[in-house]
């Protein structure tokens, strides 16, 4: 439960808070609405005009300027070298998260609660129609990006310490926030489908920014147990692999409930194989932690073992299974059945199982290069390989018009061909086997 008395939120609110700090904030925002206000002709025009800029405001305030105080807060511990201490401390993992996420951003929030103030009393006065809605997206939006933030930077801490005492990731939320374009979704009222179901854009928006908000939340949480060496088993990463494909799943286009399974199949499959590759170059991956895990399994500790386990083997089993899935599924389904989603990303119903055994190679090469001891940046020399496997050995078959050799070292080339599913699962598998051959290899001579 969220209690007032966690010493990490209020260790937080004294870091934050000042005289200063908590009267400019109301000052400035005052200055900006009433020099908004004066600018408009009439009453009707001024609240309209203030309706938008507390939108603005409010992105301004909460989504960048609180997302840049919650990454900061796990940056700021480093730099400060007290980041151990956080982690030896007794507060548990769920104290420790929203104490953090909600004492650094407590600033931030007191400029959003005032903006959100004159939005709603100026969109009443404006006559804006499902204002409501927009402020729980706004609202939601920005503490699923405050969490985004904290998460990312905590992330990228367990993995390398210096990295994340370089200054963090909070900058890519600008990148987020600009592909997003979340000022023009928040006014949008069109009906949208979504599984098959027409319901309002504003409503949509609203449900899909708490859904997000929820899962890094609980995201945060997660990673914020590891942090405190508080061991727990990996359910929440499939279960959030799951959320995801079902909600992105349903804003393909014409979904419906009867082609629901090959969608949601199709959309797990990618979302899982994604988060695979962005686990697997941003987590601990070396020998000893795969020794201990082996240790734990040979005595019979499975849930020990399991919880050791990094999260890329989750997703990836995850992706594996919803793949076969996929080949069963649309094997048992007639030529005119409803595909959608799937019909993007293959051209027969092995195209899915033939990208995930691609992805099993490079999971594979990944460990092996981190369990080779004179391998000093695993993770370099794994990116470097992937831009010679994918880009250069391939651009040179085709320039020289090698069209089997580029089949053989990119099977899903073969894709383009309808009569070819057969051959390219074939040679993916070959792929496979030969990275977990060398993932073996690795092993006994590290």
């Amino acid at each position: 439960m969220m209690r007032s008395d966690n010493p990490e939120f209020q260790r937080q609110l004294w870091l934050t808070w000042s005289l200063t700090r908590a009267l400019v904030m109301p000052t400035l925002l005052g200055l900006a609405a009433a020099a908004v206000a004066l600018a408009a002709r009439d009453g009707h025009e001024a609240a309209t005009h203030l309706a938008r800029a507390a939108v603005i405001g409010f992105v301004l305030v909460v989504w960048l300027y609180g997302s840049r105080e919650a990454g900061a807060s796990v940056v700021d511990e480093i730099r400060d070298r007290t980041w151990d201490q956080q982690r030896m401390g007794a507060v548990q993992p769920w104290p420790m998260t929203w104490g953090k996420l909600l004492g650094s951003t407590s600033l931030a929030w007191w400029g959003g609660a005032i903006c959100a103030g004159v939005y709603a009393a100026a969109a009443v006065q404006a006559g804006v129609p499902q204002w409501p809605l927009t402020l729980v997206t706004l609202i939601a939006g920005g503490l699923a990006l405050q969490a985004l933030a904290s998460l990312l930077n905590l992330h990228m801490a367990l993995f390398d310490e210096r990295l994340a005492a370089r200054g963090g990731l909070w900058w890519l939320l600008v990148l987020a926030l600009w592909g997003l374009g979340p000022i023009s979704l928040l006014g949008e009222s069109g009906a949208r489908g979504w599984w098959g179901a027409m319901m309002s854009g504003a409503v949509l928006t609203a449900g899909s920014a708490c859904l997000i908000a929820a899962c890094l939340v609980v995201a945060l949480w997660r990673r914020t147990a590891e942090a405190l060496a508080v061991r727990q088993l990996p359910w929440a990463w499939p279960l959030l692999c799951v959320v995801l494909a079902v909600w992105s799943a349903g804003f393909v286009q014409d979904a419906a409930v009867q082609g629901g399974w090959t969608t949601g199949l199709a959309s797990l499959t990618v979302i899982a194989g994604g988060l695979t590759l962005l686990t697997l170059v941003s987590e601990a991956n070396d020998r000893t932690r795969w020794a201990a895990i082996r240790a734990r399994a040979a005595r019979g500790e499975w849930r020990r073992a399991l919880e050791r386990l990094p999260l890329w083997p989750v997703s990836l089993v995850l992706a594996l299974a919803a793949a076969l899935l996929v080949a069963l599924v649309g094997a048992g389904q007639p030529e005119s059945g409803t595909r959608n989603l799937i019909d993007a990303i293959r051209t027969e119903d092995l195209m899915a199982l033939t990208i995930v055994l691609m992805l099993v190679r490079d999971c594979a090469l990944a460990t092996a290069l981190a369990w080779r001891t004179r391998v000093r940046r695993p993770v370099g020399a794994f990116l470097l390989c992937l831009l010679v496997l994918y880009v250069l050995l391939p651009w040179l078959a085709g320039a020289l018009e090698l069209k089997p050799a580029l089949h053989v070292l990119l099977p899903p080339v073969l894709l383009t061909v309808r009569d070819a599913a057969g051959t390219t699962l074939a040679l993916a598998a070959m792929h496979a086997a030969a990275g977990l051959a060398l993932a073996a290899w690795s092993w006994r001579r590290p």
